[in-house]
């Protein structure tokens, strides 16, 4: 009687444990990659607030200078940037220019991500800086510019409209992007990997970024940029 007591009370056996635990770590495994793709949509919502909110500032700075968007530096020279060109070397001086007039905290200018100079939230002092910006920007543009050109997009990139190894969504093969006219879409990459480009809603474009032409009757080609490649700027 004593025996069978014994072996009514005793716990699980070290084979049990482990199927147990083998168990748990499949279902874990399973559940892992839908609970990221959760977590990366969300931050995704927030980029694409993010833009809209930059959007918004360059189409109000724009009607305090004659159109124009971001171009040159307001505190250097005469005001005055050639022809197609712009002052700025980097995304982050331009968004300066915003800022606090038009946007007036520095966390509109960053979201969460790998990189590592760029993991940090950013400091509330009035001054951004490139590793508080993940943002880039197309300057020399106005709002009478193709209203489907990009103007801002996440700017983890290796170069205008390529991405780089710690742009956010390369997995899930997307990119947000902010238009000249203010409207944000979230564009299909190429690719999953780095060097994937950001294609058109209708796939017909493969690299929106490209310099947009024009023939005599109006037809478009190339990409969907309104302005020189060389002022798609980058943090």
């Amino acid at each position: 009687m004593k025996n069978k007591q014994n072996r009514s009370r005793q716990g699980f056996t070290l084979i049990e444990l482990l199927i147990v635990i083998a168990i748990i770590a499949v279902l874990a495994s399973l559940t892992a990659p839908a609970l990221n793709n959760v977590k990366a949509k969300g931050d995704m919502v927030k980029d694409v607030n993010n833009l809209k909110n930059i959007a918004l500032a360059c189409r109000n700075y724009s009607s305090d200078w004659d159109g124009l968007y971001p171009t040159f530096d307001l505190d250097e020279g005469d005001g005055e940037a050639a022809e197609g060109e712009t002052s700025f070397g980097t995304s982050t001086d331009a968004f300066q220019q915003l800022m606090p007039e038009y946007i007036d905290v520095e966390t509109a200018f960053w979201s969460r991500t790998k990189d590592p100079e760029r993991r940090r939230p950013p400091k509330i002092d009035g001054e951004l800086l490139p590793e508080e910006c993940v943002y880039g920007y197309a300057a020399g543009q106005d709002d009478s510019s193709f209203s489907n050109s990009p103007l801002a997009f996440n700017g983890l990139m290796d170069g205008a409209g390529v991405m780089g190894e710690f742009h956010p969504w390369l997995k899930l093969r997307k990119c947000v992007v902010a238009y000249v006219d203010g409207h944000v879409e979230t564009n299909t990459l190429s690719g999953s990997a780095p060097g994937s480009t950001v294609k058109s809603k209708d796939g017909s474009i493969e690299n929106i970024f490209e310099e947009m032409e024009r023939d005599d009757e109006g037809k478009i080609s190339g990409g969907f940029l309104d302005t020189k490649s060389g002022n798609v700027l980058f943090p």
